[in-house]
């Protein structure tokens, strides 16, 4: 008669908001276009690659040469440290903050200069760009942050971008 009340309690799956996973999963037309696609994944599509990066670059008003694919942001970053940390220099980054493209410019035997985020969690601008020497080679910026979720507006970091790029390439 009070069986509502003695049933085990559901258990909820966490959301893993440290790794900017999405709690909503796919939407219906990315599941509906990855099941058109289902029957032609066993095919390599290097070939449609130059279709997709000018598509993405006409859609957002930008050069081509300036829409860089890959296989997830991981890949991306790694092809990043690859080409500017031939030589090394240092890079300028927030802490916390998604550590690969940091492991893997060390690795390379480069610098890092971890700039703490400020209390509230966002990313110290003023502190990334007082940071800034003769030997640095990237200042990466990961809006929203990971792992703080902190997002820093996009007027402030256009302009941070803008002053920072007249010295040092800025991710």
């Amino acid at each position: 008669m009070f069986s509502e009340f003695l049933a085990e309690p559901s258990i909820v799956q966490p959301i893993r908001l440290d790794a900017n996973e999405n709690p909503n999963g796919p939407s219906p037309l990315v599941q509906k276009a990855i099941l058109q696609a289902l029957s032609s994944v066993n095919r390599y599509t290097f070939s449609e690659l130059p279709r997709l990066q000018a598509s993405i670059a006409a859609y957002e008003g930008v050069p081509t040469a300036q829409v860089q694919l890959g296989a997830g942001i991981s890949d991306l970053l790694e092809k990043i440290a690859l080409r500017l940390f031939q030589n090394p220099g240092t890079l300028i980054l927030p802490s916390p903050t998604f550590p690969l493209l940091g492991n893997a410019v060390k690795g390379m035997g480069s610098n890092c200069v971890s700039i703490p985020c400020l209390s509230n969690g966002s990313h110290n601008l003023a502190a990334m760009e007082a940071a800034l020497t003769e030997e640095t080679r990237l200042v990466y910026v990961c809006n929203p942050n990971n792992p703080t979720g902190s997002i820093t507006p996009s007027a402030e970091l256009v302009e941070f971008c803008k002053r920072v790029s007249k010295r040092v390439p800025s991710w």
